[in-house]
């Protein structure tokens, strides 16, 4: 079958391609018999947070005792069974995909969860998926390059609730599954996606403002309390605990909560399932050093993302930043790598730019491109050994600094030249490096 596939993805002409993608998208659910009928799926896209969003519904949803399957960038999850996701992508290919959702059905499994990229629905790699509940967690410029424009990365994204809206019709135990959207009705574009023909729409809020109208039901956040290792917020007047740190971790929780309660648990069942996620790989992934600082893993590789990250860690008390990050090469999205500079440059009080990801543009290049953004006199050094940009971070650090090294997250690989990868984990690497200064 696999041959068959690369043969005609070779004959293919680009006009062809749409239309391809869909029938093979087809053909993979017939191939595993329709997985996703016998499923609530739910399906997370948006530009940041998917990852943490899709963990905690997971979590939440098992508060119930449900057994739960998990798609996503850092790890797939079929009932009790976890493992790390080590394929470089956001999504599985189609046929990965419908075999991972056959996995699930075979196991028992009532919910699937699956953090759904926009260049993977553009693909049509949801083709094929019924899914009951789409969740946008917010929208910012990212894959411009790849989509041509920043509204057609948007409709991409909405494309998703669209299909939603059209998916047929499904019985579940006995009774009919609604069609639902979640939205952050914080971010701008919220109302562009509440658009779609959806049975029930909700908006979830830190606010008092919303960017939606009177149509979805608001689900508030309110009554924030952070501290060092998370927040306490309310539902309803319920407390519910998140534990990640950042005020974009609260809004990536209340939509987990709010698709449990489309799902029928209660605030405080999937509270419950909430506390559990102690912490995600590569998500705002804490380091203690032996000097009094700390390191930060988070996968932060937009603008928008990058800028909570180091606004969280101010809120944390941090008395300097040290910034150590680069941006992907391989022709992604070259406008936002001054962006990159321009926040750190303003937010942060040391910066070390280095390799990541590079593919087969020059890692140098890279940095200096990012350099041009940085409109402050905060310290800049460029070092393009990752390794060793890690290592003059931590000798800088002092106690109360915190290393900010983003960009690579979880990933156990990194792309350079020649279409090659290389062994690479932040994570591995810091504690390799923290053992030899102990």
């Amino acid at each position: 079958m696999l041959s068959v596939i690369r043969m005609l993805r070779r004959l293919i002409k680009p006009s062809w391609r749409r239309p391809y993608h869909r029938i093979l998208a087809r053909l993979a659910a017939w191939r595993f018999h329709q997985p996703s009928r016998h499923l609530t799926v739910i399906a997370v896209t948006g530009t940041d947070g998917k990852t943490s969003t899709a963990t905690m519904i997971a979590a939440a949803l098992a508060g119930d005792g449900a057994r739960v399957g998990l798609s996503s960038t850092v790890w797939f999850q079929v009932g009790e069974k976890r493992w790390l996701n080590e394929s470089h992508m956001t999504m599985p290919g189609r046929f990965g995909l419908q075999r991972l959702l056959r996995q699930m059905v075979d196991d028992g499994c009532q919910y699937a969860v699956i953090e759904s990229s926009s260049e993977g629905i553009a693909q049509g790699r949801l083709n094929g998926i019924d899914v009951d509940i789409a969740v946008l967690t917010n929208i910012s410029p990212e894959h411009i390059e790849s989509h041509g424009s920043f509204e057609q990365y948007r409709d991409a994204k909405r494309a998703l609730f669209v299909a939603t809206a059209a998916r047929p019709m499904k019985v579940l135990n006995g009774r009919p599954v609604k069609t639902t959207a979640i939205v952050n009705g914080d971010d701008p574009e919220a109302s562009y996606f509440l658009g779609a023909a959806v049975d029930q729409k909700y908006a979830t809020s830190l606010t008092d403002h919303p960017n939606v109208g009177p149509d979805p039901i608001i689900v508030r956040g309110t009554a924030l309390a952070p501290d060092q290792q998370g927040t306490w917020f309310e539902i309803d007047g319920q407390r519910v605990r998140v534990n990640l740190p950042g005020r974009f971790n609260v809004a990536n929780a209340l939509q987990a909560m709010t698709v449990a309660r489309v799902c029928g648990i209660s605030t405080a069942v999937a509270a419950r399932g909430l506390a559990a996620v102690k912490t995600i790989p590569g998500r705002f992934e804490m380091i203690e050093t032996p000097r009094g600082g700390s390191v930060v893993i988070d996968y932060a590789v937009t603008p928008a993302a990058l800028r909570e990250l180091y606004n969280a860690l101010e809120t944390r008390g941090a008395k300097r930043i040290i910034a150590v990050f680069g941006a992907s090469g391989g022709g992604r999205d070259h406008w936002k790598r001054p962006e990159l500079g321009k926040i750190a440059g303003a937010l942060t009080q040391h910066i070390i730019l280095t390799s990541e990801d590079p593919h087969d543009e020059d890692p140098a290049k890279i940095a200096n491109e990012i350099k041009q953004g940085i409109e402050s006199q905060v310290p800049v050094e460029i070092i393009i050994d990752r390794k060793a940009a890690i290592t003059r971070a931590l000798e800088l650090v002092q106690a109360g600094d915190v290393i900010a090294l983003t960009g690579m997250g979880s990933e156990t690989t990194m792309y350079v030249a020649g279409g090659k990868t290389i062994p690479w984990n932040d994570h591995g690497v810091v504690q390799e490096l923290l053992k030899s200064v102990q």
